[in-house]
């Protein structure tokens, strides 16, 4: 029913042990600390204080993925998750792989062959217990900016359509 969306997607679970956020450090080199604690103290201001969508909230409303809404995508995940793979800003991902160790910035063909490797298939009654779709996010997106997305990254969304990751 309607309300039972609503109550959903009015919901967050941002401060639950089920919504996980992970940021890579970069080694503490005086490139990445400098001037004024460098690449580190941006991360950390953009994750305190940017507008972004964070682990536990709903998936933005407005989203949506070559013209269909990324809910309604969700939707037919037959109670799967969906993954969001996005391509990220060129310049964001050149600073990720200068300070963060062992980053190897993918393509947006890189970025579908992972997603096809991780997708899997629906058991016998239809039902997916792991990642049922894939979606890739070319740079420049109108999704990064709803998602508050800089360089490269992913977000898990559970079936209930919030991120869980």
């Amino acid at each position: 029913t309607v309300l039972s969306y609503l109550s959903q997607a009015a919901w967050s679970y941002s401060t639950s042990p089920m919504a996980v956020e992970h940021w890579e450090r970069p080694a503490p080199t005086f490139a990445s600390l400098w001037p004024a604690g460098g690449y580190r103290r941006r991360q950390n201001f953009f994750r305190w204080l940017g507008t972004r969508v964070r682990a536990g909230d709903a998936i933005p409303g407005e989203a949506s993925f070559e013209g269909v809404s990324i809910n309604t995508l969700c939707k037919r995940s037959r109670g799967g998750f969906t993954l969001l793979l996005f391509e990220g800003n060129a310049d964001d991902n050149s600073e990720l792989a200068r300070f963060v160790g062992d980053v190897k910035i993918l393509s947006q063909d890189e970025l579908r062959r992972l997603g096809q490797e991780l997708t899997m298939e629906p058991d016998n009654t239809g039902h997916v217990a792991g990642i049922c779709q894939v979606l890739v996010f070319p740079a420049g997106h109108e999704a990064e900016k709803m998602f508050g997305v800089k360089g490269q990254c992913l977000f898990l969304l559970r079936p209930d359509h919030h991120v869980a990751l």
